[in-house]
């Protein structure tokens, strides 16, 4: 790249200021950005770096991206390998059925209501928007595949995707694709047989899209095009858009990110009077080493506010792009009831406060034999919604706190727009990624009142063990029945939406109004002698005391380990048939790992 820029300011098409003087460039340049990146396309002449249209076909060997509908967000998807992106480096991404990439959000982007700006610090961010519009993959045709070849090339293709439109035609059809390769740390653009304004069949209907990047702050990128407003850079077949990033670059980060509280930053169910350890993953995404920092966790009982629990840790050095994990003191909740965990991070001259806090919603419920599981906070502040057209619907995620029985689920209806039927629906996780699979129960409803009411399926004491549960409702009405979601925080980001296949809510401060009846009263020794259960498990008292029940085990071998690959001695250990009791030393408290003939399993206890 400094080659590059060397030559063109040979060729007096860089100012000597540095500027890119436009007037002696036939065709598009654009940039630099704040950071430094560029771009260049095919329709330029008179310099060089101009990328070649080269399209590389992965249908025969790519990997399918599956459960892509209308609006959703899929993955995340492995890179293959570290892909520097600005100052920092990703190795994940996400697809955006709008035809983009992002790589660390799975919410959803949108062109409307100017989504099409890009950069913007409107969530989501860190994107790739390959050709950002309203796509459907819900008319029958459109695939993606990715591809890498876990070392330095990542292809990620839209092929022949159809717009979104008023009526039931399909409208339509753009091929497009993104190249991510690591030698040289560029990122193509390339674009296939393009049909379709993106004015959803009207047209006098202004159109709206966009191509682009922008980086994780959403607040420096570049935009190649936007609606129509840069015609001279419209996208048609055989277009390709190199963006080059600076060989060398003066801006500097401090920047510290509060990467995980919990799996997938969502919220989760505590039981009374038992045992937790919060936990922080911290990921240094500047491009400087910060020297020191702190890791603050805080814990609120709602709605009052009322604080129940602090604890601060203080962590030592941390390079860019390495994460580290924080341990806080215990927490036994002691009243059940709804509370939330807030925690962040800190460090001297962090640049980019905006990730350095994560919330969660944190139910604590009674251990009973009838117990109402779920993320509202408020019914009086609920909103109704409903989607135009029939088939769409919204889902919650439930992870019980233990092994239970189902009684049953809610979901929270109202006749609000129209009356209609209304399809609700108990699923297993085994869909695409740990998404609604199997239909374990379901029922339907006419719903015609506009009274909101709770509407109950009976999932006759369905035994959990592990894993999720998905409840699903679906409108079967053109515009209704409505359904109820709650807008008070904390919000737990288990709420989903289906628009022909499962993604997260497009609304991320709103919870669904969707309740799961179930009982906790199974014993330990029930959970150790479920029908078909093969898979040994752990259950921690918190007092040092380890309950390890090992099916099939052929033998009685176990080892411990602390974090540091020391070996551990318990006290004593126990056996009562598959059950081993194991005490440890209640001065300790840390992750510790079992290995047994079984397997290796993590640990983790407290004094």
């Amino acid at each position: 790249m400094s080659i590059l820029l060397s030559v063109l300011f040979s060729m007096g098409i860089v100012s000597s200021e540095g500027n890119l003087d436009f007037s002696k460039i036939k065709g598009s340049v654009g940039g630099p950005d704040q950071y430094g990146y560029i771009w260049i396309d095919n329709d330029t002449t008179g310099i060089p770096g101009i990328p070649e249209y080269n399209w590389i076909d992965i249908t025969p060997y790519g990997t399918e991206v599956q459960g892509l509908g209308d609006d959703n967000v899929v993955g995340p998807f492995p890179i293959g390998f570290q892909f520097p992106y600005y100052w920092y480096k990703v190795d994940r991404f996400w697809v955006c059925s709008n035809g983009l990439i992002s790589f660390s959000s799975n919410q959803m982007w949108s062109p409307h209501q100017g989504g099409s700006q890009i950069p913007s610090p409107t969530l989501p961010n860190d994107l790739l928007v390959v050709l950002g519009g309203d796509l459907n993959f819900n008319l029958g045709r459109g695939k993606v595949y990715y591809w890498s070849n876990g070392q330095d090339t990542l292809i990620v293709s839209f092929i022949d995707v159809p717009e979104w439109h008023f009526g039931t035609d399909t409208l339509g059809s753009h091929t497009f694709q993104l190249i991510l390769d690591r030698n040289d740390s560029t990122i193509t653009f390339q674009y296939g047989p393009q049909r379709g304004k993106f004015n959803y069949g009207h047209p006098a209907a202004p159109p709206a899209f966009g191509i682009g990047i922008e980086n994780i702050t959403g607040q420096i990128g570049l935009q190649y095009l936007k609606d129509d407003t840069l015609s001279p850079n419209m996208f048609h077949e055989g277009l390709a858009i190199r963006f080059y990033p600076p060989e060398t670059t003066t801006y500097q980060v401090t920047d510290l990110t509060m990467y995980e509280i919990s799996p997938n930053n969502q919220g989760f169910f505590l039981i009374q009077n038992e045992g937790y350890i919060p936990y922080a993953i911290i990921k240094n995404s500047g491009n400087l080493p910060v020297s020191s920092y702190q890791a603050f966790c805080r814990i609120r009982r709602l709605p009052q506010g009322t604080i129940v629990y602090n604890d601060t840790v203080q962590m030592g050095s941390i390079n860019p792009g390495e994460f580290d994990t924080v341990y806080f003191d215990g927490w036994t909740p002691s009243i059940a009831g709804k509370y939330e965990i807030i925690e962040w991070v800190k460090t001297a001259g962090d640049q980019v406060p905006i990730n350095d806090t994560l919330h969660a919603d944190v139910p604590v419920v009674q251990r009973s034999n009838y117990v109402i599981l779920d993320f509202i906070n408020d019914t009086t502040q609920a909103n109704f919604t409903h989607w135009m057209g029939s088939g769409g619907g919204w889902g919650m995620r439930f992870v019980p706190p233990d092994t239970c029985e189902v009684i049953e689920v809610r979901v929270m209806l109202a006749a609000m727009s129209q009356a209609g039927m209304a399809y609700i629906y108990l699923y297993d996780d085994d869909g695409p990624g740990g998404l609604p699979g199997t239909i374990l129960y379901q029922t339907s409803y006419y719903v015609s009142s506009s009274t909101p009411m709770w509407y109950t399926l009976n999932t006759q004491n369905y035994l959990y063990k592990e894993g999720a549960l998905w409840v699903g409702y679906i409108q079967g009405g053109v515009e209704g029945p409505d359904f109820a979601v709650d807008v008070a925080p904390p919000y737990s980001r288990n709420t989903y939406e289906y628009t022909g296949a499962w993604a997260p809510y497009r609304d991320p401060f709103t919870d669904g109004c969707i309740r799961m009846v179930v009982n906790l009263m199974i014993s330990a020794e029930e959970k150790a002698h479920e029908k078909n259960m093969d898979k040994p498990r752990i259950y921690n008292n918190m007092d040092g005391k380890i309950v390890l029940y090992l099916p099939k085990a052929k033998s009685k071998k176990i080892k411990i380990f602390d974090a540091t690959g020391r070996v551990e001695v318990p006290e004593k250990i126990k056996w009562e048939g598959e059950k081993a009791i194991l005490n440890l030393d209640k001065s300790k408290k840390g992750i510790y790992f079992i290995k047994t003939e079984s397997g290796k399993f993590k640990i983790v206890y407290v004094k």
